[in-house]
Order: structure tokens, then sequence, then C-alpha cells
């Protein structure tokens, strides 16, 4: 089995919250969850900002853009940041 570097990351919005294992990527520009995590936050995308981003190999993927809390949480430490 492949070890993936996967953290424990806590998606917040004004109350609803999902947790969750994130994949660290240190060279991504952007952080993209599932439409189901919006969807589970009662985030409305309808009238979002959207734009297209680059995934590997340079297809380009439409994504939708809202204000997020993240916390990345380990046993020892916690980070939290509006995204």
């Amino acid at each position: 089995m492949r070890e993936l570097p996967a953290v424990p990351l806590l998606v917040e919005l004004s109350g609803p919250s999902v947790r969750g294992l994130a994949l660290v990527d240190t060279t991504a520009d952007s952080i993209i969850l599932p439409e189901s995590v919006a969807q589970q936050l009662h985030v409305d995308l309808n009238n979002a900002p959207s734009g297209p981003v680059a995934v590997i190999g340079g297809t380009q993927v439409p994504v939708c853009y809202a204000q997020l809390i993240l916390t990345l949480q380990t046993a020892r430490q916690s980070c939290r940041w509006p995204a």
C-alpha cells in the first residue's frame, strides 16, 4: 500500500462543519474541495465566482470559489485560517 501525505481537515462555514482527510500538495495554488462539501455546509454556489484551474497534465477544470474556515489538525497542534 502506498503512503499518502494526508492530514485531518475540518472545514467550517458559520456553524456547519465537515471533517475529512486532505491530501497535502505543497505545489498547489488552490485548495479544491468536492462540491458535496459545499452542499453539506449549505454554501450557495449559484452566484459564486468561478473559473478554470489547471490540473496535472494541463487539463482545465471548472471550479467555484467560496470563503471557508479550514483547520489542519495533528495530535500535537492545529492551524486554523480563512481560505
